[in-house]
């Protein structure tokens, strides 16, 4: 199907004034870029339709603020990790990318505190893993050659070295946040939220080799994992400190607000990553969609359920 034929799936938003008029009555809410009945509504939480953020959606955010004044429920702090589709198009992949390799730039310069991170792990065999973090970025570039040359077979085969990396990073979170009331947990607060975007971005990865390759189950069930793993993260965090009222009582109020806002970055990213996940429900309810997001418009779009 083009491009052109699967346009017709989408709406420009002023071409649908009953979705507007149902946002504005509060008829409808949007979450992760759904568009859901309310509550109080018959049939409420059935899925109306799904908006589609453009590709570009950061060069063209005071284009877009106007759209986002109608839609309250879409925040600007989400727009670029929305907009980017992220887990779908070539574009987003390619920033996936860029973000991955930046954030192995931060963990090579930061080696003594992920050390000190890893033995608060009590893992040690998980230092190996960032032991050549060059490795790594010779598997990204590898992956975005396979996709880009559309080699679906040797995309598919490099799925168990990502799974690999997620994993690792995941296993590291989870026991460094078992530990959470000390100082050197503190101390290290801006490598653990380093440590969260990679989790993050290695999930993105594997959504979109896994949708590449025509497995778009396994692209939503990445995401879900995600989410599911990144919550395991933070009540870590929060069950240790709880636990330790003591060391709480003696934070600064400079370490306090670090420790707020690391459980904050989830709840921040949540909606982008919810927005990710709907896009791939959609492709995989209406694969015809795919191609409307690896093409560029400068509107949000509905597109009816």
């Amino acid at each position: 199907m083009s491009v052109a034929e699967a346009v017709i799936l989408a709406r420009k938003l002023p071409n649908v004034p009953d979705f507007l008029e149902g946002i504005a009555s509060g008829k409808y809410k949007i979450w992760g870029g759904v568009v859901r009945l309310n509550k109080g509504q018959e049939g409420a939480g059935q899925i109306v339709g799904h908006l589609l953020i453009p590709n570009n959606a950061a060069e063209l955010a005071d284009q877009l603020q106007g759209q986002l004044g109608t839609l309250q429920s879409l925040h600007t702090a989400n727009l670029v990790m929305s907009g980017l589709n992220l887990a779908v198009s070539a574009a987003g992949f390619a920033i996936v990318c860029q973000k991955l390799n930046k954030i192995s730039g931060v963990l090579s310069e930061q080696t003594q505190k992920l050390d000190t991170l890893v033995r608060l792990a009590q893992k040690q065999d998980l230092r190996n893993m960032f032991a050549d973090l060059a490795e790594f970025t010779g598997l990204l570039k590898t992956v975005k050659q396979f996709s880009d040359m559309e080699e679906l077979e040797q995309l598919k085969s490099l799925i168990g070295q990502i799974n690999k990396q997620y994993d690792f990073t995941k296993y590291l979170l989870l026991d460094v946040t078992k530990s959470a009331a000390n100082d050197s947990f503190i101390s290290s607060i801006d490598e653990v939220e380093c440590l969260s975007d990679r989790l993050v971005h290695l999930a993105l990865v594997k959504a979109y080799i896994n949708q590449k390759v025509g497995h778009t189950m396994f692209a939503i069930e990445s995401l879900e994992e995600l989410q599911n793993d990144w919550l395991a993260v933070n009540k870590n965090i929060v069950n240790a400190m709880t636990q330790n009222k003591a060391f709480v009582s003696s934070l600064s109020i400079d370490s306090a607000q670090k420790v707020k806002s690391l459980l904050e970055f989830r709840q921040q990213r949540l909606p982008a990553i919810e927005y990710q996940t709907n896009v791939l429900k959609l492709i995989k309810d209406k694969p015809e969609a795919a191609r409307l997001f690896n093409s560029f418009n400068e509107e949000i779009l509905f597109i009816a359920a």
